[in-house]
């Protein structure tokens, strides 16, 4: 896959990057209706959980897999 999205002809090129846009659509979708569903259980927020000196900056960060 990595080769054709490297491929010399523009046509080979935009064919395989929509290929990976279709096969990741799933993904966004369950994410964005996870995120809703979260939102909902929390009075319509949508909290984020935050991890102290998660980086090495010793600063806030996401965790959970919410950035």
């Amino acid at each position: 896959m990595k080769a054709l999205l490297n491929h010399s002809d523009d046509k080979v090129r935009k064919l395989a990057e929509a290929r990976q846009a279709v096969k990741s659509w799933p993904l966004h979708v369950k994410r964005v209706h996870n995120m809703i569903q979260q939102a909902k259980a929390s009075d319509g927020y949508f909290r984020v959980p935050l991890k102290y000196a998660g980086a090495h900056t010793i600063r806030w960060s996401g965790c959970e897999g919410v950035n």
